[in-house]
């Protein structure tokens, strides 16, 4: 009767483990397909907003070596029409550009790395400057707003957007927040820190626009 007892205790426990597996699997079944319609209606929402956009999406596949938030690699390339340059974005703002095409990949610099520049405008006020990459601000994960016209209306807290004109980017998309103003001491102009409105370090599927109307 003991061994008897032994033995269906253990088919109860066996039974438990399985359906503990199944519903383990039927968990991230559910996740995933969560994930995927986030994706799918970030993909619809940028397709809504700005219908003249083509766009190929992009799955990371790998990041620098270093500075994981300055560069990573998508499992996109040149078989995908993808060239260098493309703008790469998501449904919160603008990650960079293509930097490099192989056939089946390609890699993306972000807005923080040092050779990355985009024209862009105050949201509140209108006034127009350059944010680029900073070497020495790259570690933090911001970039830097320079060349901002003469006695430029600037506040912390605004919202800086890509200006479009003569850019490789396109009008009106978001690329951060103004964190600190200060004064360059070399030229004794007004420079800000801006926090990209992307989260570098979570990013797993992107937009590479492949094509859109320019002004």
């Amino acid at each position: 009767m003991y061994f008897q007892s032994i033995d269906v205790l253990q088919e109860q426990n066996d039974a438990l483990k399985e359906e503990n597996e199944s519903l383990e699997d039927r968990l991230d079944e559910a996740i995933l397909l969560e994930e995927e319609n986030e994706r799918l209606r970030a993909y619809l929402g940028m397709k809504n907003k700005y219908p003249s956009f083509t766009m190929e999406e992009g799955r990371v596949i790998s990041y620098s070596s270093g500075n994981y938030m300055t560069n990573f690699t998508l499992d996109r390339g040149s078989l995908h029409g993808i060239e260098i340059n493309m703008p790469v974005i998501t449904d919160q703002g603008i990650v960079g550009r293509v930097s490099e095409v192989g056939l089946n990949w390609c890699m993306v610099s972000t807005i923080i790395e040092s050779n990355v520049s985009v024209g862009v405008y105050i949201q509140r006020s209108g006034a127009g400057g350059l944010v680029s990459g900073d070497y020495s601000l790259m570690n933090e994960g911001v970039c830097k707003l320079g060349y901002l016209d003469a006695n430029a209306d600037i506040q912390i807290g605004d919202k800086i957007l890509s200006k479009g004109t003569g850019s490789m980017y396109p009008a009106d998309l978001e690329i951060g927040t103004v964190i600190d103003i200060s004064m360059d001491e070399y030229s004794r102009n007004t420079v800000a820190t801006v926090k990209p409105s992307v989260d570098f370090s979570s990013l797993t599927w992107v937009m590479i626009l492949t094509g859109y109307a320019k002004e």
